[in-house]
């Protein structure tokens, strides 16, 4: 495979990552109803976020195209967009299944802020990259 592609596999293969630890985490605590239980599987979730961060950072070091910084905006804004719809507060209801209340707003919105850092850090990258092909 080209280095290109790989970069590429790697973008999409971090947002990926991404979205499973906050799903493993919404999984985890707030499933049913909102229920914050600190287990050793919602720390491996919450030290995971960060960890994936870091790994987006580390691919924009080798994202040199277009393309590549193209398909990484596009996933990273998906990610984005699944996150900004997931905000909304979760409908109460009697039943089977039926939450008694909705999930804290600051856990709501952080994950909304979490999926903002890979859009940003993709936006940063087409910045450098168009910035270098420009005078190359």
């Amino acid at each position: 495979m080209k280095p290109n592609s790989l970069t590429t596999l790697a973008w999409v293969f971090a947002n990926a990552l991404l979205l499973s630890a906050l799903f493993g985490l919404e999984t985890d605590i707030n499933f049913f109803s909102w229920n914050p239980k600190w287990g050793i599987q919602t720390i491996g979730y919450i030290a995971g976020i960060p960890a994936v961060i870091v790994f987006h950072y580390f691919i924009t070091r080798a994202t040199r195209q277009r393309t590549t910084c193209i398909i990484a905006l596009s996933t990273s804004l998906l990610v984005m967009a699944l996150a900004f719809f997931a905000a909304q507060p979760e409908p109460h209801g009697t039943g089977w299944l039926a939450r008694t209340a909705s999930s804290p707003g600051w856990y709501r919105w952080g994950r909304v802020l979490v999926c903002y850092f890979p859009f940003l850090i993709s936006l940063w990258v087409l910045r450098r990259v168009m910035r270098e092909t420009k005078y190359a």
